[in-house]
């Protein structure tokens, strides 16, 4: 969606007819932006261009699985069954600690994204990506009523394919904090820790 566009929010409907409205808060619903079919082929070539640029320079780390080519769940599975089986060979203990980040979508920093951006990307394409990001407003749509507009202070666009490589990009740093001798892998907001040893007090 380019800068300046306004996005309406489609409350889904009840069994009994009525409709349940969410302004900013998607909670038991995921809010899906009504764009038109240029902005979503723009967005799907601004996407293809991020992320062959991302590959080709491995800005994305080798962990993340999530929406990549040749890539899947089945990869971190055969890693954790692998790390599961060394460790029953070497009689040590094992431990995996699961995160499912809450909201994470919604509650992404676009200022750390543009500045990930900028750290090696140049020319229109991260200027594309700003506009996309900044000055957004929704509203919900019922019927043939609009609700007041509300600024959209964080996160990326629901429904956007351009919005998962952007939240990917950001989430990559992740990484970084991870102690040596800790395996880890990634599949876009899924987040696991592993680690073993033979002294329990140690883990």
């Amino acid at each position: 969606m380019l800068d300046g566009e306004m996005s309406a929010v489609l409350p889904p409907k009840l069994e009994n007819g009525s409709c349940l409205i969410w302004y900013y808060r998607f909670v038991q619903t995921e809010a899906v932006i009504a764009a038109n079919l240029l902005c979503k082929i723009m967005e799907r070539m601004v996407t293809n261009r991020l992320v062959w640029y991302l590959e080709r320079n491995k800005i994305i780390t080798p962990v993340q699985c999530g929406f990549r080519k040749q890539r899947s769940t089945s990869d971190h599975l055969v890693r954790l069954e692998s790390f599961v089986r060394e460790a029953f060979v070497q009689r040590q203990h094992a431990v995996a600690v699961f995160f499912d980040l809450e909201k994470a979508y919604e509650r992404t920093w676009k200022l750390g994204i543009m500045r990930d951006l900028h750290d090696g990307l140049h020319g229109r394409l991260p200027c594309f990506i700003e506009n996309f990001l900044k000055n957004r407003k929704f509203c919900v749509r019922l019927n043939l009523c609009l609700s007041d507009q509300f600024d959209q202070e964080m996160g990326v666009a629901q429904g956007s394919i351009l919005s998962v490589i952007l939240f990917t990009l950001k989430i990559n740093s992740i990484v970084k904090t991870i102690s040596r001798g800790v395996e880890y892998s990634l599949y876009v907001d899924d987040f696991v820790i592993c680690y073993r040893s033979k002294h329990i007090h140690i883990i």
